[in-house]
């Protein structure tokens, strides 16, 4: 069993997937895999990693998977959990990159508390402005979920505790972050924190949460009708009933309501 298995969605990120695998093959933890996820994409990114495996020899332990057809991040990292075979689980951004130590600092930290869940702090990166993004402090489920900001890319999972509860990202293509975070916090048993940023996260006005899309607050409202819907049928409500109104609120309606409404206004 791998220690780690960290799994990359990978859509037109051609640009910028080189400076993301070096920082990757530069992990300073032994015994990691890495699952490129190919999610047919137009650019040539699938080639350009398969070339980088090649003429690294990393053969072994990158493996590159493609999805039958474009299905979006969520989908794309469900296939990734389908193949991991590491004890934990990281997911990292294509068009990001990782501090060298960012697997083995939160390696050792889940193996040191019996943790099902840890998590860092991350860069952000602006163009030329770099600032520290903190998640809330966890003091219980209900308080970091009535706060959370979905950054997945700080997190580490143990896949027992994924494959216990058959945790899944939903089929839409927005907001499947913040899904998945939720039903796994809803869950945990043993979440710890580490107060250091060791995640790069850029911001590109192309990115696609950056693109004013009028459907995404559709998919937005169906992602978390849906998380509502998990929650009853996990008999997780009676604990979490007011924390999951206030996301459905938050998450839903309002910043739905912004992306609507800014999506018109760039029209």
């Amino acid at each position: 069993m791998k220690k780690v298995s960290i799994i990359v969605p990978v859509y037109n990120v051609a640009s910028y997937i080189m400076r993301c695998m070096d920082s990757l093959r530069a992990q300073t933890l032994p015994d990691i895999e890495v699952l490129f996820v190919d999610d047919r994409g137009s650019d040539n990114s699938a080639q350009i990693i398969a070339d980088y495996v090649s003429s690294h020899d990393l053969q072994e332990n990158w493996h590159i998977i493609t999805m039958p057809e474009n299905g979006g991040p969520g989908l794309a990292r469900n296939l990734g959990l389908q193949k991991a075979t590491g004890k934990y689980i990281v997911f990292v951004d294509a068009d990001d990159y990782t501090e060298p130590d960012m697997c083995r600092a939160l390696y050792e930290l889940c193996e040191a508390e019996h943790a099902e869940i840890v998590m860092c702090n991350a860069f952000c990166h602006i163009e030329e402005d770099v600032s520290i993004l903190k998640n809330p402090a966890y003091k219980s489920a209900n308080y970091f979920l009535n706060r959370y900001i979905p950054r997945l890319w700080t997190f580490m999972f143990s896949r027992e505790f994924i494959r216990q509860y058959n945790l899944q990202f939903p089929l839409e293509r927005s907001a499947e972050d913040s899904y998945f975070i939720a039903i796994a916090i809803m869950h945990a048993q043993r979440v710890v924190q580490l107060q250091r940023p060791l995640y790069h996260y850029m911001v590109y006005p192309t990115s696609i949460s950056h693109i004013r899309d009028p459907k995404r607050y559709r998919q937005k409202l169906s992602v978390f009708a849906r998380l509502m819907r998990y929650a009853k049928e996990h008999n997780l409500m009676s604990q979490y009933r007011w924390t999951l109104y206030w996301i459905y609120f938050k998450k839903a309606i309002v910043t739905s309501a912004v992306d609507y409404i800014s999506s018109i206004a760039a029209k």
